[in-house]
């Protein structure tokens, strides 16, 4: 009997981790995905704001650069807490 009751408690606790691991995939997805297509629009104006001005081409790329640099972050937070999980 204790056992079995065991047994449920740690099928709970593997649905809530893999419920929390899915939720956390799917953001870090939309976080991916957002940033790609973000550096990609950016990638779209930068012609355009080097006619403008060499410090409008600047300031895209260091836009692009910060932009790129999001979702690298956000993957390191990621694996550390599958670490502690």
């Amino acid at each position: 009997m204790v056992m079995y009751v065991l047994r449920e408690e740690e099928a709970r606790c593997t649905e809530f981790s893999c419920d929390l691991r899915l939720r956390m995939m799917s953001l870090f997805r939309r976080i991916f995905g957002g940033a790609i297509a973000s550096s990609a629009f950016l990638n779209l104006l930068l012609p355009s704001a080097c006619k403008i001005h060499y410090a409008m081409a600047m300031f895209v790329r260091i836009l692009q650069g910060l932009i790129e640099v999001t979702p690298i972050c956000c993957d390191r937070v990621a694996y550390l807490q599958a670490l502690l999980v």
